[in-house]
């Protein structure tokens, strides 16, 4: 029976901040937070696009979780986001799933619960959560959200 490492990334994707970890084996190994602070442009878009596609190829990815917004309507430009990302995974023949927020956090109340879950199994994103609590920048939830797509059991089935 071959030994296949399975490497997820987890996507919480935005137009200007984009939660992006990486779970190898069940095991979180890589989790970010990129920022993307220039006006909207295709340029931005691309840069965007770019970074998705090199820590693809670079982390050997084998299954994406994306989480996706539902909870109003999206921008055209979230939009563009969002079908980039999909364009990209087609292209590569990886396979994804998309979670909504209500997918992700499950009975827990809200997106702070679901942070204060993420804490309890990884502890070293503590840092990430005292700098949101003190900064009081909710856009650092991304990256819990993106931690919550890679750990999903068996992404792909």
């Amino acid at each position: 029976m071959e030994n296949r490492n399975i490497t997820v990334l987890g996507i919480s994707p935005g137009t200007r901040y984009m939660g992006i970890a990486i779970a190898r084996n069940g095991q979180l190994i890589e989790w970010r937070l990129k920022i993307y602070h220039k006006k909207w442009s295709e340029e931005k878009l691309r840069k965007m696009m770019d970074y998705i596609e090199h820590v693809l190829s670079a982390h050997k990815i084998n299954q994406v979780g994306l989480k996706e917004s539902s909870a109003y309507v999206p921008s055209d430009n979230y939009r563009r986001v969002l079908a980039g990302i999909k364009g990209i995974l087609k292209k590569n023949k990886v396979e994804y799933k998309s979670y909504s927020i209500n997918d992700l956090k499950g009975s827990l109340a809200n997106k702070r619960e679901l942070m204060n879950n993420i804490l309890l199994e990884h502890i070293e994103l503590l840092p990430i959560a005292r700098k949101m609590q003190k900064s009081g920048h909710e856009y650092y939830i991304k990256l819990f959200e993106a931690v919550c797509c890679a750990q999903q059991e068996r992404i792909i089935t």
